[in-house]
């Protein structure tokens, strides 16, 4: 059994699941797509044959010997000085025709998570909130729109801060001294569109606020869902502070998990993170779901929940219908990595750094989080 991890360099969740993999024994390639740190490789052609092997952290395999595939991030390059914008154009384009050539190598049949047809398209938010609609899932009214005039007035139409406003993507920037800043959910008011083309160039989401009795993470792996509980958050988004949260696990009604899995069928997904309003009526609506979101912060808060361990056997099983038994005593515990892989991803993150890589926030904020939980 061997899985290869498609991912960026210090990407904690790549590294916690490679430990957790070989902890059970399975053989696991890491590779990271572009340079400087993608290994030099080459695909050999000739009339009888094709020959390619893998070349990744944990050595190199051919592809008729990977039985699964975990799509994790697909990075991006680092370009030395003196790569003008128009060099940079091109390289891009042939690394990824290269690198994702590459990828058409391995067999159709083995586990894709998530397949490569299917993971850019579902990631588009009006897509998801169709495929919603379709399997009959319960969603905020929605406008999404680039006039000013039209949110103006979808936001008029309704009491003083009941819309939200959210981005397609969400970003992260630094200022000065180290400060990180991240776009989130905003209340928004008809004051907000005195700028007639403030949509032109960044279109927006507009969602009627849903009051929320508490929040759902679901986190879906084949057929199997492991769901958290979010109490005590932010009441408009939970991310915007987190010190007070609370998260227990949680038993998602069989009826929405039905159409959750629905859902990501729909989407030609198998592994996901969906997020859910439960509002104090008792009513489940679906906002997004997130094909390779974060997870492992979930175990961190909640280790009750086997997030590290189910995604693993997920990964090994080689099967996207993938349905976990119930875990008595669990064997591969994010806790456990942090306590004995941390060092290693401490020094990726130093090699990263160093060879001119720039940290996202995720991976920054992931690495810092399971440092201090280290210290703890």
């Amino acid at each position: 059994m061997a899985v290869l991890i498609v991912t960026a360099p210090a990407d904690i969740h790549a590294s916690a699941v490679a430990w957790a993999l070989g902890r059970c024994g399975i053989r696991t390639i890491l590779w990271h797509p572009v340079p400087p740190w993608a290994p030099l490789g080459a695909v050999r052609f000739n009339s009888r044959a094709v020959d390619y092997r893998f070349p990744g952290k944990g050595g190199d395999i051919a592809p008729d010997a990977i039985d699964a595939v975990w799509m994790r991030r697909w990075p991006k390059p680092i370009f030395p000085p003196g790569f003008g914008e128009s060099d940079k154009t091109a390289s891009r384009a042939e690394l990824t025709a290269y690198h994702a050539g590459v990828l058409e190598l391995l067999p159709g049949d083995i586990l894709w998570a998530n397949p490569l047809t299917t993971r850019l398209s579902a990631n588009f938010k009006l897509r998801q909130l169709a495929a919603a609609v379709a399997v009959g899932l319960s969603i905020p009214e929605t406008l999404v729109t680039d006039d000013v005039a039209q949110a103006k007035d979808f936001v008029a139409s309704r009491p003083e801060r009941s819309v939200i406003y959210k981005p397609f993507y969400t970003f992260h920037w630094e200022r000065a001294e180290k400060q990180f800043y991240s776009s989130v959910t905003t209340p928004v008011a008809t004051t907000d569109f005195d700028d007639p083309q403030a949509l032109i160039w960044s279109p927006g989401i507009f969602q009627e606020f849903a009051p929320k009795a508490y929040e759902l993470r679901v986190s879906v792996f084949g057929r199997t869902c492991v769901t958290a509980k979010i109490s005590d958050q932010n009441p408009v988004d939970w991310r915007i502070c987190q010190h007070d949260m609370k998260i227990l696990p949680y038993e998602l009604p069989e009826a929405i998990e039905v159409k959750l899995i629905a859902l990501m069928d729909e989407l030609g997904l198998v592994m996901g993170m969906a997020d859910f309003i439960v509002t104090p009526d008792g009513e489940y609506i679906f906002l997004e779901v997130n094909e390779q979101g974060q997870f492992l912060w979930v175990e961190q808060e909640c280790p009750d929940l086997p997030l590290l361990d189910t995604c693993a056997r997920f990964l090994t099983s080689g099967n996207p219908c993938f349905r976990a038994e119930a875990v008595s005593g669990l064997k591969l515990k994010y806790a456990d990595f942090v306590g004995s892989g941390l060092e290693q991803l401490r020094q990726e993150q130093e090699e990263f750094i160093n060879a001119g890589g720039v940290a996202s926030f995720m991976q920054l904020k992931d690495y810092k989080d399971s440092v201090d939980a280290d210290k703890t």
